[in-house]
């Protein structure tokens, strides 16, 4: 009986011994908890087997129970289709921000008068998602300069005029208008915006381009 105790023990030793050193040679990724999962079943079988070999006079052949070289593919199999579909979310939570940070871009910009054309955004690839470079293809509304004259205009006293001459209502062509109530942004303009985006976004300002 103490040489049974004796040489289970060495087992188990051995067991363990071999368990750690396999886990020190596996590099960290996420296959190594399944390897871990596999060193344990590995442990407890080598702490169990020689108990039912006695107890039954017979021999526990592990490979008998357990198919370690299919359950390894099968790891791998799932390992695979996990990566894949980490990929495929990081994929899309990527195409999510940008979608809504050009919409934050396009809704401030309209809202100083701007027409935004196109926004290009690139990123850094890590999950930080740092801007990198924002290009945007940018216009002024023409009828913006003359709000504040408008606005003055309204304010004016009414006069009352007892007599009205003829007058001449000339109706122009709305498709030129529309053609030419947009104009390229001025230096000044451009840099303002530049400014802008640069404190809202965290992003160098020389790393901003306007068309």
């Amino acid at each position: 009986m103490i040489d049974f105790i004796s040489a289970w023990a060495k087992q188990i030793v051995i067991a363990v011994i071999i368990a750690t050193i396999i886990e020190m040679i596996v590099p960290n990724g996420n296959s190594k908890k399944y390897i871990k999962t596999i060193i344990g079943v590995f442990i407890l079988f080598n702490i169990i087997t020689p108990i039912i070999d006695k107890v039954t006079n017979g021999s526990l052949n592990i490979e008998s129970i357990i198919n370690f070289e299919e359950y390894a593919k099968q790891m791998e199999i799932k390992e695979s289709k996990f990566n894949s579909l980490e990929t495929n979310n990081s994929s899309n939570i990527k195409d999510i921000y940008l979608y809504n940070l050009k919409r934050d871009i396009r809704s401030k910009l309209e809202s100083k008068e701007c027409i935004v054309n196109s926004i290009d955004i690139n990123i850094d690839e890590n999950n930080e998602y740092k801007i990198k470079k924002i290009i945007l293809d940018v216009k002024k509304d023409k009828n913006t300069n003359n709000k504040t004259d408008t606005e003055n205009n309204s304010k004016v006293n009414k006069v009352v005029i007892n007599e009205i001459e003829e007058v001449n209502i000339k109706v122009k062509n709305e498709k030129k208008e529309d053609t030419n109530s947009v104009r390229n942004l001025n230096n000044k303009e451009k840099n303002d915006i530049k400014d802008y985006l640069s404190s809202t976004y965290d992003i160098n300002s020389r790393n901003i381009i306007i068309n």
